[in-house]
């Protein structure tokens, strides 16, 4: 929801308090709000349907359809002071911490280095051809590549890719 997305995007806590009643108590109610405060009924019926309405919830208090609720004012006060003292943090932050450490790891993997130069010379190579000849060739080409990768000394790629690209044009060229 909003207010969910409002408190990750300035760090702050957040704290949803949600009181339950059945939907046709719902409905009751709003029809006697005054015209320009009510809710539309398929939107009230379209939540309590879907349960949309709890997607932020951290604390729910059952049923108030026939009585007051009982909430007690301790869990209130322990569940507000909880949300206050841990702040959200942005998600879109979050993730983009998440990736950028995902892909240093990957971009440090030697096969992973490896893989990329090898289509990376692959599609050079297809680059120069026609494209019947790309039609040709580009099973070839992915042969040659997964044996290169298969029988691959991490220890040298450049001399690895060099190596494929000399068996690749010799390949082509028969």
């Amino acid at each position: 929801g909003v207010y969910l997305r409002m408190a990750r995007e300035h760090g702050v806590g957040y704290c949803a308090v949600w009181l339950e009643c059945g939907v046709g108590v719902c409905l009751e109610r709003n029809s006697g709000r005054e015209e320009s405060r009510r809710v539309n009924e398929k939107i009230i019926k379209n939540m309590a349907a879907t349960g949309s309405y709890k997607e932020d919830s951290t604390l729910s208090v059952l049923d108030t359809t026939n009585t007051p609720p009982h909430i007690t004012t301790d869990a209130l006060i322990t569940h507000c002071t909880y949300a206050a003292a841990h702040p959200l943090e942005d998600t879109a932050s979050i993730e983009e911490t998440r990736l950028a450490t995902e892909r240093a790891i990957t971009a440090s993997n030697p096969p992973h280095q490896l893989d990329l130069l090898l289509r990376k010379a692959i599609a050079a190579i297809l680059s120069s051809l026609s494209q019947e000849e790309r039609r040709t060739h580009g099973g070839i080409l992915a042969a040659l590549r997964r044996d290169a990768f298969k029988n691959a000394s991490f220890d040298d790629i450049t001399e690895v890719v060099e190596a494929f690209r000399a068996s690749a044009w010799s390949a082509l060229s028969h």
